[in-house]
């Protein structure tokens, strides 16, 4: 009991303390920050998790740096024992009160721990259900709340799929601009690309009342879409359309599968909502395919080739169409992710 007393009052007398408590708090502000910072630059998800170790791993660090050092008017240097700084003074120093120095301790690890614990809660998405609540009735599976799965391909001169690719990002962003709907995110979604779940397991998993899936096919320049809405408690479908265009109204297409979903799940369009929807731009197809290859490189963006590939193709994209507002969209957002994630 003596050993940890004389302990703590020496972490009393070398500030370890005190420099503890400052560590706690900045580190907390740059957690709770990083909530807010990292989704607005479009950081991926693991970024937050490396902040998060950073903050654990130099608590202890920092705790032993302050032991051994300690920073005066003539700069950094190595903290003096007890005696060493007695017999300079003339006289024995007294520690101070050991309880102090472990509150302050005590609490520092907690502020740190805390803040880490919340921000990984955050960097976790939208979580899975809990087991215990799998076919217990308290999920709301509200049907508002929908699912869109990643769209089959059926074009044998597209194996990558990456127009079908295309087609659902731009669907899910025409249902997002929709208030009475609660999407789910593509992120969350491409995890479910080539599923054989159920829609009532995808329906538990993700707490969604409803599941839109469907397929693409395009020959030549014409293009036809089909979506089916589901329910994932009942599989019964809610909904289901067949749409055939050309190429360069696909955004129009779009606009109509939103709108044939709101009005199954009967969400009122607001006059905002609906003029946005109906003012669907024509785009040069040959620019729509590079934007839609884009987007098949930016899913794999963790990899800088894969990154780099995106912009030129977003590129390409607004040079071919300098009108196609998207492209020019995920170009800026892409430029502005590799500036921060590769220097």
């Amino acid at each position: 009991m003596s050993n940890l007393r004389s302990l703590l009052q020496e972490v009393g007398r070398r500030h370890v303390a005190r420099v503890a408590v400052v560590y706690a708090a900045v580190a907390f502000a740059v957690l709770e920050a990083s909530d807010i910072v990292i989704p607005a630059l479009g950081w991926p998800e693991w970024t937050i998790r490396w902040v998060i170790a950073l903050a654990l791993l130099g608590f202890p660090v920092t705790l032993v740096l302050a032991w051994v050092y300690d920073v005066t008017p003539r700069g950094v240097i190595r903290t003096k024992s007890l005696e060493e700084e007695g017999e300079e003074a003339g006289f024995r120093k007294e520690p101070g009160p050991p309880f102090i120095s472990a509150v302050l301790l005590l609490a520092s690890g907690a502020l740190v721990a805390m803040g880490a614990f919340f921000t990984f809660q955050w960097s976790q998405g939208e979580p899975s259900a809990p087991a215990g609540l799998v076919g217990t009735g308290e999920l709301t599976m509200r049907p508002q709340r929908i699912a869109v799965l990643p769209f089959e391909s059926l074009d044998d001169a597209d194996p990558s799929g990456f127009f079908a690719n295309g087609v659902h990002e731009d669907i899910l962003n025409h249902l997002a601009k929709i208030a009475g709907l609660e999407v789910i995110s593509r992120t969350t979604m491409l995890q479910y690309a080539d599923t054989r779940k159920s829609a009532q397991e995808i329906g538990r998993e993700l707490d969604a009342g409803s599941i839109l899936e469907g397929s693409v096919r395009r020959q030549g320049d014409q293009v036809r879409v089909v979506a089916q809405l589901i329910d994932t408690q009942t599989e019964a479908h809610l909904w289901s359309e067949t749409f055939d265009s050309q190429d360069a109204d696909v955004f129009a297409v779009q606009s109509e599968i939103a709108e044939g979903i709101a009005g199954a799940l009967q969400v009122q369009l607001t006059t905002d909502e609906l003029a946005e929807l109906e003012s669907a731009p024509v785009v040069i197809p040959a620019a729509y395919d590079k934007y839609a290859q884009g987007l098949s490189e930016w899913d794999l963006r963790e990899n800088r080739r894969n990154a780099i590939q995106a912009v030129r193709l977003f590129e390409e994209a607004t040079q071919i169409d300098p009108g196609f507002a998207t492209a020019l969209a995920a170009l800026s957002q892409a430029r502005m992710w590799i500036f921060w994630n590769f220097p």
